[in-house]
């Protein structure tokens, strides 16, 4: 034979062009479907010959043709032959699981398999994409798990315009229509929500800002590189002083501790006399508001 197998480990990957030729079928593999791959030793070139990976169908692998023309052996049927499986999507490892084992995955494993994923997406995220896109992709996120009463809350307290009775992934694109600095606040709650630091520092340091500073100074750098905060200090939520009264003195119904407004969405935050005029122009009165301490403002102020 020209092929000559030469060792039991198999690589599954999505195919990352349409050019790669089944080993078994003779025809193209397309782009992005499951290909198998072999490492194999061309007898015939050279008197060393050499060494290289052939690449099959998926279908083709499992097939009849394969079997018989390349030695089968037991080594298929074991899971830890198979090298990159981790990288594929869930329900293709499900799949490729049931193939090899025999037997579906279980809810361990497919809930192991889908914080591997989900990690693997995020960096790929962060490490592949510009800060707008990652913005966009966060609010996205933070979006898909808000309920609709909130996310119509979002759209009045923005002033976005939507049709009637839309429906959430309707309302979901209309916001994700809208620029940075519209949506400034939404775009600090998604990020403060499901961003690390360490994630915010990839984009800053590929940007060439600094990384100093503690995850609010991260994610107001961010936003300022989409021009998303005229104000950093209106749009952030900033770290508030201890309460003169603590949360058993106050009582349930009394006031909001600073922690709390962290998970109280939406909201806006005023502490300037620029945040008041925002807070005028905006067509519909938000649902919360929250007042910094020690801000205060007089008429006089205002006639300009």
């Amino acid at each position: 034979s020209l092929l000559q197998e030469t060792m039991s480990k198999y690589q599954v990957e999505y195919s990352k062009s349409s050019r790669a030729l089944c080993q078994t079928c003779q025809t193209k593999i397309d782009k992005s479907s499951i290909r198998v791959g072999k490492m194999v030793h061309f007898a015939n070139i050279g008197e060393m010959g050499r060494m290289g990976l052939v690449w099959n169908h998926y279908t083709c692998f499992w097939g009849p043709q394969y079997k018989s023309g390349n030695g089968w052996s037991d080594c298929v049927n074991n899971w830890a032959n198979f090298e990159g499986i981790d990288q594929l999507n869930i329900e293709d490892q499900k799949m490729i699981h049931h193939q090899i084992k025999g037997l579906p995955m279980d809810d361990d494993a497919i809930e192991e398999a889908e914080k591997k994923t989900e990690a693997a997406e995020a960096n790929a995220v962060f490490t592949d994409s510009d800060p707008e896109t990652i913005i966009y992709t966060m609010i996205n996120k933070h979006l898909d798990v808000m309920k609709v009463p909130d996310i119509k809350e979002v759209i009045k307290t923005n002033a976005i315009e939507c049709g009637k009775k839309p429906k959430k992934a309707d309302m979901i694109k209309v916001i994700l229509d809208q620029s940075v600095s519209k949506i400034s606040s939404l775009a600090y709650n998604s990020l403060n929500k499901h961003a690390t630091a360490n994630s915010l520092k990839k984009i800053l340091k590929a940007k060439g800002q600094s990384c100093a500073g503690t995850k609010k100074d991260l994610i107001v750098r961010v936003l300022q590189t989409c021009g998303g905060v005229d104000a950093p200090q209106d749009m952030s939520i900033a770290a508030p002083p201890a309460p003169a009264l603590s949360s058993k003195e106050m009582g349930p119904d009394e006031d909001l501790l600073g922690e709390e407004w962290a998970r109280l969405q939406p909201y806006v935050s005023v502490g300037s006399k620029e945040a008041v005029k925002k807070l005028l122009e905006m067509k519909s009165a938000p649902r919360h508001l929250k007042i910094d301490d020690n801000f205060y403002i007089q008429c006089e102020d205002f006639k300009d």
